[in-house]
């Protein structure tokens, strides 16, 4: 594979506005950021900040921290002065959080940082977020156990020690097995174990803004009330709500969440 660039341009607008970045989310890469990205109205240019390891030439980074340095640099080396406008879409958040505390520790002004969907590792749930994903996870995998044939079930059911356990591991911190993401292309795969592993590694930093919230309507994996989870971690959210579920709006419903984004950046 050839080498990747750290910044990919997903939308051309006009090079006398400051650009707009985006960040993809765990072990993916900039393609998954344009189906919102080139439905965002912004008159600048709007960029994909692409993850290292894709290439021989570079491996995964395995702290959030180094992922925000290489995306604050590669942001600064495009466009040397603020304001900076940032996203990020579910774990990616992270890295734009990290990201955006440098510029602002640089002497540089953030007008706009984004969560598309994005939450801290669980460990830093409180329990109560804990234990309502468990029960809406457990809920969920019954019904649809319920409709399998008698022989699907039984494969199935003989999976759930396996996926109990790798749930559990993450969960808890521990290093999640690569064994896990065995369906993606190895480089793929080798991000996606490094991303999980920093994301378990990191405590969020308190910013001194307001994030833009976009959340799922939907919740699915994670807590139904992101400003209870964030708030014990010193952020303030603006939340902004898409019904449908996580990976829905990436795909299906990335019109609605580009639309609302917009609509932030025209006030920001």
């Amino acid at each position: 594979m050839p080498n990747v660039p750290p910044l990919v341009l997903v939308k051309s607008g006009d090079h006398g506005v400051p650009g707009f970045f985006l960040v993809h989310g765990m072990g993916g890469t900039a393609l998954d950021t344009f189906p919102i990205g080139t439905r965002i109205r912004w008159p600048g240019n709007i960029y994909s900040v692409q993850g290292r390891g894709l290439d021989p030439s570079t491996s995964p980074d395995d702290r959030i921290e180094d992922m925000a340095q290489a995306a604050a640099d590669a942001i600064i080396q495009h466009q040397p002065a603020g304001p900076y406008y940032l996203a990020g879409i579910s774990w990616g958040g992270m890295v734009m959080l990290e990201a955006a505390l440098r510029l602002i520790e640089n002497g540089q002004r953030v007008a706009l940082l984004a969560f598309l969907d994005t939450y801290p590792h669980p460990r830093l749930w409180p329990i109560r977020c804990w234990l309502g994903v468990a029960f809406r996870r457990t809920w969920r995998h019954l019904a649809a156990l319920m409709r399998l044939r008698f022989g699907e079930m039984v494969s199935q059911l003989a999976l759930l020690p396996v996926k109990a356990a790798n749930s559990l591991r993450y969960r808890t911190g521990a290093p999640v097995r690569l064994e896990s993401f065995r369906p993606l292309p190895p480089a793929l795969g080798q991000a996606r174990a490094a991303y999980a592993l920093a994301v378990a590694r990191y405590r969020p930093r308190p910013f001194p803004a307001p994030i833009i919230f976009i959340e799922a309507g939907r919740h699915g994996p994670f807590p139904t009330d992101p400003a209870f989870v964030w708030g014990r971690l010193g952020q303030r959210l603006e939340l902004h709500r898409i019904p449908c579920e996580h990976g829905e709006m990436f795909t299906t419903h990335a019109g609605e969440t580009a639309d609302c984004l917009s609509r932030c950046l025209e006030r920001a």
